[in-house]
This record gives C-alpha cells, structure tokens and sequence, in this order.
C-alpha cells in the first residue's frame, strides 16, 4: 500500500488552499530516455478516465489504473518544496 508523509498530505493541502480550490494529488510514471523511469507530480482538479482513487494520510490520491501496480509500496514525502518517493522496488525497466 502507497504510503503519504503527513508533511507530504499538509504540502498538498497547502497547495490547495492557496489555490483557493479543492483537489487532488496526481501521481505518474513517466519514460524517460534509456529505459528511465520517474515519477510526475500535479495537482488535479478532478479524476481523469482510467483514474483509480485512494485516500491517504487526509488527501485524495489519483494514480492511472496502468501505473497503479508500480506505486507498490512507495512512500511520498516532500522536502524543501519537492516530492520526493521512497521506494523498495525501484523502477528500472517496466
């Protein structure tokens, strides 16, 4: 199960509110060059379709149900304003 630091769930609540609107935090896996993986961070306003939901830590979490598998585990925590991931099964090819 993804795990959400209570400094990450208070960022993104941050955020939000100085957005003046309530939302999500989205979270991808992106390809980058040679078989590198990474991790995107945004807020959303809404779900997009293929979107699976989960609350944690007082936030509302969207991953794409394609990503989902890989969020095994991970830990979101956030340090001087960036997310950064702990995770026990790194991504290396997917």
């Amino acid at each position: 199960m993804m795990k959400v630091t209570e400094r990450a769930a208070n960022y993104v609540q941050a955020l939000h509110q100085e957005l003046g609107e309530e939302g999500f935090l989205r979270i991808r896996i992106k390809s980058e060059c040679c078989n590198q993986y990474q991790y995107s961070f945004s807020l959303a306003l809404s779900p997009q379709d293929g979107d699976l939901t989960e609350e944690i830590s007082g936030i509302t979490v969207l991953v794409n149900q394609a990503d989902w598998r890989y969020m095994k585990d991970i830990e979101v925590d956030v340090v001087d304003g960036e997310f950064i991931v702990h995770n026990p099964h790194p991504l290396l090819s997917l």
